[in-house]
């Protein structure tokens, strides 16, 4: 599903987000970010969605620290740096209603970030 904002950056950071096929996940594409020099915290949002309850959230990144994603108004969850394709799951409590999903660019953030997948399950499947 393609994301619901194509691609707002909100915050005192400026980032650039695109498409980039040249580092595709699992054969196809994915979403780059990439900040515009140092500076404070950006938020990329991304999808607008309806959730309710305790749901598992599976994140497939690769790139730079100092970036998370966040689901809701929860704590973000930091995103694993590294040069290969790494898994982020964990369990997340949503309240009903809309719920918005981002990725969070910290001050600590200086290399681009990709991300391969993003997937919201009901439940606790851990």
């Amino acid at each position: 599903m393609q994301p619901t904002w194509q691609f707002a950056t909100l915050g005192r950071r400026r980032m650039t987000v695109a498409y980039d096929f040249a580092t595709a996940f699992s054969g196809g594409s994915s979403l780059r970010f990439v900040p515009d020099g140092p500076g404070g915290t950006a938020t990329v949002p991304l999808y607008a969605l309806r959730l309710g309850g305790r749901v598992t959230v599976t994140a497939v990144s690769r790139g730079g620290a100092g970036y998370a994603l966040r689901i809701g108004s929860g704590v973000a969850r930091p995103l694993t740096a590294s040069a290969d394709w790494r898994t982020t799951r964990w369990c997340a409590r949503t309240t009903a209603g809309e719920t918005h999903v981002s990725v969070v660019a910290r001050p600590a953030a200086r290399q681009p970030l990709n991300l391969g997948q993003v997937s919201i399950e009901p439940g606790c499947n851990i």
